[in-house]
């Protein structure tokens, strides 16, 4: 049967990860699914993100990009023990300042399909959007791969 676990070992990671490698290689701009075009096609696209995944920046809330320095400063006392001695105390006190600056640029490139990305041409692809353990089940086989089944396709949209 199928089984879903809390985390994953090396074995599902890396049957998750050749999961999700075979949906994006099908569903690839320029890939047959595409070329072929029809009703399967425009559903899709009418279907799922022009962006996906929840963490890409149209989904954040309004202002969070100019927030980032004073929620560093939270983060950065709350952890000031485990921070310790890992970086000089001047990278620490700027890093959230240094974040802040490069959020919005970093964000639009890395979803370069959303309404502040300017696209990637030929790179396009489907992407499950919320890839994590929980939203996977496996299926062990003695005499075969690891099969994956994927769940949970809210955040579905397009990516890199």
């Amino acid at each position: 049967g199928w089984r879903q676990h809390r985390f994953l070992g090396a074995a599902q990671a890396g049957a998750s990860l050749a999961a999700l490698a075979k949906v994006h290689a099908f569903f690839w701009e320029g890939s047959a699914f595409w070329r072929r075009g029809g009703a399967a096609a425009e559903e899709l696209g009418a279907a799922v993100w022009p962006s996906g995944a929840y963490w890409q920046p149209d989904l954040q809330p309004p202002g969070q990009m100019v927030q980032v320095a004073d929620k560093w400063d939270v983060h950065r006392a709350a952890f000031a023990g485990a921070l310790e001695g890992l970086v000089p105390e001047a990278d620490l006190a700027s890093l959230g300042e240094r974040l802040q600056a490069e959020a919005a640029a970093v964000g639009a490139e890395a979803h370069p399909f959303g309404s502040s990305g300017a696209g990637a041409p030929g790179l396009r692809t489907l992407i499950h959007g919320d890839p994590k353990a929980a939203n996977m089940f496996f299926r062990e086989r003695r005499d075969g791969p690891i099969e994956v089944g994927l769940i949970d396709f809210q955040w579905s949209g397009f990516g890199l």
